[in-house]
């Protein structure tokens, strides 16, 4: 390659023997020393239609290497600029002017053909591109990073389009299979994230004595520890056993984390007697129209109260029902009484043992 240099206004020719840009970059400041030891940029004109070209690196260097060879150009010029006085002047125009590239008659389509065309590969460096990807794919420790490269690698050899959507598509693609393999990444299609419905109760158990068919109203407070918000429509409180299983409850409004749900439950007592019946209720949230339950639950018990006619009673109680109501059911003095008053001192021993037993727990 027949390369002449220009520098304030001198011409040098460098040797042949220089086959890279920053082999030409040593022989010029072979010549310059002192003057461009601060640094120079190189330019050339490839068209005398064209503005002159900052060579930046040695893949440019190449390209314009490849194009003198293809355009059969006798010689070609570069000029010189230190970094003293780094712009292009009317001079250095002048000068880039005077070139033999600058009185080609190459029409300028021709040229940008030529010049963005991408260069044949050599056979033999196909070659040895294909055996240094075998060789790093049979590898049993090729890293994460390598292997990207590895598959960019197989597609420069197809020549594939770098600012294509296909190859930006590829990217993409290459790289989300590997993090999924070395599960860093997961396909949130496939598995979607499921949110953690957590709650701490404020209020757990109730303890309950009306008159039969009497209405009451209990207030369950809750605290929503998630890390999102609980939906009016979606969080409720469900009685899961006992007497009021199946009782729902709705949220008033939508409630945020670290807020407090109240729950205002308006139930009423059973129209027959009875003795610490117990319930339980709990939070439950629609998922894909199923009912899932979640947190602590809230116990209710309940009892029926006597009137005053009844209290009198009390003391018309067969003692021997109360004791063999004690020893049969295993209960205290006080909830054998409680329960012959609500269930009916008159009525037989065996009956009333019988009616303990038959409770809905």
């Amino acid at each position: 390659m027949n390369i002449k240099i220009v520098y304030n206004t001198k011409t040098h020719k460098i040797s042949q023997k220089h086959q890279t840009l920053e082999e030409i970059k040593n022989a010029i400041l072979t010549l310059y020393p002192q003057q461009l030891e601060g640094g120079f940029d190189l330019y050339v004109t490839l068209h005398p239609q064209m503005d002159p070209f900052k060579i930046l690196d040695d893949t440019c260097f190449q390209r314009i290497k490849e194009l003198y060879n293809q355009l059969k150009w006798p010689s070609i010029k570069f000029l010189v600029k230190d970094l003293i006085n780094p712009n292009l002047t009317n001079d250095d125009l002048s000068i880039l002017n005077q070139s033999v590239i600058a009185q080609s008659t190459v029409q300028l389509s021709t040229f940008n053909d030529l010049f963005q065309q991408k260069p044949e590969p050599k056979q033999e460096e196909i070659q040895k591109k294909k055996e240094n990807i075998v060789k790093e794919e049979n590898k049993p420790e090729t890293n994460f990073v390598q292997q990207i490269v590895n598959e960019i690698q197989k597609q420069e050899i197809q020549e594939l389009d770098y600012h294509s959507e296909e190859f930006k598509q590829f990217i993409i693609q290459q790289i989300d299979e590997r993090l999924k393999y070395h599960g860093i990444f997961k396909n949130e299609i496939q598995n979607p994230k499921i949110p953690e419905y957590r709650m701490q109760l404020l209020t757990r158990d109730f303890q309950i004595c009306k008159f039969a068919n009497q209405k009451f109203e209990l207030q369950v407070e809750i605290i929503n520890t998630c890390d999102f918000i609980w939906r009016k429509t979606n969080v409720v409180l469900m009685g899961v056993s006992g007497y009021y299983k199946n009782f729902l409850v709705q949220l008033e409004h939508d409630i945020n984390p670290g807020q407090v749900a109240k729950f205002i439950c308006f139930c009423q007592m059973p129209n027959y007697a009875v003795y610490d019946l117990s319930s339980e209720f709990q939070l439950a949230y629609n998922d894909q129209n199923q009912r899932k339950f979640f947190g602590d639950k809230v116990s209710l018990r309940i009892t029926t109260q006597i009137n005053n006619a009844n209290q009198q009673n009390q003391k018309k109680i067969d003692q021997n029902k109360v004791k063999l109501l004690m020893d049969n059911a295993e209960i205290s003095k006080e909830q054998a009484v409680e329960f012959i008053q609500i269930y009916g001192v008159d009525n037989p021993i065996e009956e009333i043992i019988i009616a303990y037993f038959e409770q809905p727990k």
